[in-house]
């Protein structure tokens, strides 16, 4: 199944939808449904900010319809009310991960569905970065944040891997490692974009929070037990062999849905690692093996050296002594 289909299934695609920020990558276009796009700048904006970004096709950047200029989601698309809502790869630069969600359940329509494409950190630049606690996604929310924390800016900077092939990474290689490419930034250059965030008006692209399906899903029941999370998951795909996302779909709740419901629908995963990263991990710890063994054997060659040394032979005597009188004083 590709991921155009996972993102769409269980989706009312004859129904009314909005995509959020989908730049120049729609999931969707207007000849397949009836679907509106929301950024954080019209589309003009967008296309002067990106304008000589060889990443990002100028032209090709979508019509947007609505743009948030800074306001609330339900207040940019004029209370309007959606059957559906996909975002792909927004969730982790979101601010307040909690008061987004609140907003996105504020213009579904009953049954809705919100469908997440999510980058895996396992596979990504994130590879060195640790996953989002509870605690920081609950933390941003009471504090109300509305762009990056600096720990969260200078975390995404320093450890933003180069390079990072996502086959090797599946195959464990790039854990701990050179092997994932050198870190893109320095140590002053990623104090700077701190400052920069803290201080300046432009904006600081950031992936704020960074997740694994497992750490997905283990803050979504906190926010459960808070009763801050008003979905319960309707599907959920695990990131594909050699891919670098996960995709979850979550449907509006009624006010009469049990926390006990919203747990149950979460999906329990394996325990165990992919087969290719634990075969990696263990011919890892046989290389370590090895070079233990022949530090040993080193050690073992220099001990006997030293026994067959003149000064070695002539301290017996002593040694005999030493513990002839360790023995007596016991």
């Amino acid at each position: 199944m590709d991921r155009k289909t996972k993102l769409t299934s269980g989706l009312n695609l004859k129904g009314d939808g909005l995509e959020l920020g989908p730049l120049a990558w729609p999931i969707l276009t207007r000849a397949e449904a009836s679907i509106e796009y929301v950024d954080h700048a019209t589309t003009h904006e967008l296309r002067r900010l990106y304008r000589g970004d060889r990443g990002v096709p100028n032209a090709q950047i979508v019509d947007v319809d609505f743009a948030l200029s800074g306001r609330p989601l339900p207040v940019a698309v004029g209370n309007k009310r959606f059957d559906y809502v996909l975002a792909s790869h927004v969730i982790e630069h979101v601010p307040d991960v909690i008061g987004w969600l609140g907003e996105i359940n504020t213009i579904l329509k009953p049954g809705g569905i919100l469908s997440l494409a999510i980058p895996d950190k396992r596979y990504t630049f994130d590879i060195d970065r640790d996953v989002s606690r509870p605690a920081d996604i609950i933390a941003a929310h009471v504090d109300r944040n509305i762009k990056a924390g600096s720990a969260a800016v200078y975390d995404h900077f320093r450890n933003y891997r180069s390079k990072v092939d996502p086959v090797q990474a599946w195959e464990g290689k790039l854990y701990l490692t050179e092997e994932a490419g050198p870190h893109r930034y320095s140590v002053k250059e990623s104090y700077d974009f701190c400052i920069a965030n803290q201080t300046g008006g432009r904006y600081i692209d950031t992936h704020i929070s960074v997740f694994t399906p497992a750490s997905f899903f283990a803050v979504i029941k906190e926010l459960i037990e808070l009763s801050l999370f008003p979905f319960k998951v309707a599907y959920f795909y695990d990131t594909a062999e050699n891919g670098i996302e996960f995709i979850v779909g979550l449907q509006k709740a009624t006010p009469k849905t049990t926390k006990a419901t919203l747990l149950k629908s979460i999906p329990v995963l394996p325990a165990v690692q992919p087969v290719r990263q634990i075969q990696s991990e263990l011919d890892k710890l046989v290389r370590e093996l090895e070079s233990q063994k022949l530090l040993l054997a080193a050690s073992e060659a220099r001990v006997e050296a030293l026994t067959r040394t003149y000064s070695w032979r002539l301290t017996k005597p002593l040694r005999l002594l030493a513990r002839v009188k360790r023995s007596l004083t016991k």
